[in-house]
């Protein structure tokens, strides 16, 4: 019984529970030899229906059967590209959604962090409007630990460093020393960079018990602690010399100060 061709194809390929179903689902991909399968069973049913019709010579029945069949093959060639597309098109939805809630999962973890860590003297300087101090040099000392530095210059005039100046903006680190070695001793205004308490507000108790006290408390500023609210020291040095480096094609014009009398950790700002 002759057979339209799309309809062949629409009931070859559709699903056993959905009889009723004449449409192909997007999920299904078409294989080249089942494409093979369906143009050899067209093509014998389109010559089984020409070979009924007695007016047709046989090589024109068999033309019309190549035709049907070339026909044939080409609509499974358009289907399967239709399936491809459709699963790319999928597939590419569901890693733009899958994306989307990672992002929206990460922005949410981040949050919840920034909410759970207590605020630092940073945060709370933010919110106070607090005034944020630029490192202008680096000492560099024999003193890795706080353990082991002498409590102050005075009592070891001996233990040399150096300052080492940075360079801010276009500013000449070599003309913002000049006249500074008409003077024997400079005040160097430090930050404790190791303490790890002030980090912490809640941490910082108003009131201690330095060691020279034998266990009497006193208030945080009556004493030379370096866990206070704003960890900010200074301190007194000699200086031996201002060493001035002149600018190459490898290294940048760098001054350094050489002291004595030092009573702070290497890497201070």
């Amino acid at each position: 019984f002759p057979l339209s061709p799309r309809l062949l194809i629409l009931h070859l390929l559709q699903p056993v529970n959905n009889h009723k179903s004449t449409t192909m689902p997007s999920s299904w991909s078409v294989t080249p030899s089942t494409a093979l399968a369906i143009a050899t069973a067209v093509a014998s049913v389109a010559i089984a229906s020409s070979l009924a019709a007695p007016s047709l010579s046989v090589h024109e029945k068999l033309r019309r059967a190549e035709e049907r069949c070339k026909h044939l093959e080409n609509q499974v060639a358009v289907l399967q590209r239709q399936v491809k597309e459709n699963s790319a098109s999928q597939m590419a939805d569901q890693n733009n959604a899958h994306d989307g809630i990672e992002k929206d999962e990460t922005h949410s973890t981040i949050s919840q962090k920034k909410k759970q860590q207590p605020p630092t003297i940073e945060d709370e300087t933010k919110a106070d409007g607090g005034i944020f101090l630029k490192r202008v040099g680096t000492i560099r000392s024999i003193y890795r630990l706080c353990v082991g530095t002498p409590r102050q210059g005075l009592l070891c005039p001996n233990a040399r460093g150096t300052i080492e100046l940075e360079k801010i903006g276009d500013a000449s680190s070599a003309s913002s020393v000049i006249g500074l070695e008409q003077y024997s001793h400079i005040w160097i205004l430090f930050v404790f960079h190791l303490n790890t308490k002030s980090s912490n507000p809640k941490r910082i108790k108003s009131k201690i018990a330095p060691p020279a006290l034998g266990g009497k408390k006193v208030g945080i500023y009556a004493t030379r602690s370096p866990h206070r609210y704003n960890p900010i020291g200074i301190t007194l040095c000699k200086i031996d010399r201002i060493e001035r480096i002149a600018k190459t094609k490898h290294t940048e014009e760098r001054v350094v100060i050489h002291i004595s009398g030092l009573d702070l950790v290497d890497g201070t700002p």
